[in-house]
């Protein structure tokens, strides 16, 4: 099991050029990756489980790592879609989407 982890870690990653990230820490690398598309970027971003605890610690992670790597989040981050993505989530985020007009 563990060789077929490793193997499927290797295959994505080099598929995604290294843009892809998976592990306990993650969100720690989110601003570093974005920061390859260049400054000035609007960049939105949309999270599930909005509400819940450890998504606040996601959401804090992640704006820090946006701060340390000189970028910011375009319309501050976005409550994501219900599980099996209701009409109306989907509508609201493509709204919301629509009228920041982000690059990322």
């Amino acid at each position: 099991m563990k060789e077929s982890l490793e193997n499927a870690r290797r295959i994505v990653s080099e598929y995604t050029g290294g843009r892809y990230v998976f592990g306990s820490n993650c969100a720690d690398k989110i601003g570093e990756i974005l920061a390859g598309f260049g400054e000035g970027k609007k960049i939105c971003v949309i999270m599930g489980g909005f509400e819940q605890d450890w998504s606040k610690k996601l959401q804090e992670k992640i704006k820090i790592s946006f701060v340390v790597n000189g970028l910011s989040i375009h319309g501050g981050i976005i409550r994501g879609a219900k599980p099996d993505a209701p009409a109306e989530d989907v509508i609201r985020i493509a709204s919301i989407l629509g009228e920041l007009e982000p690059n990322l």
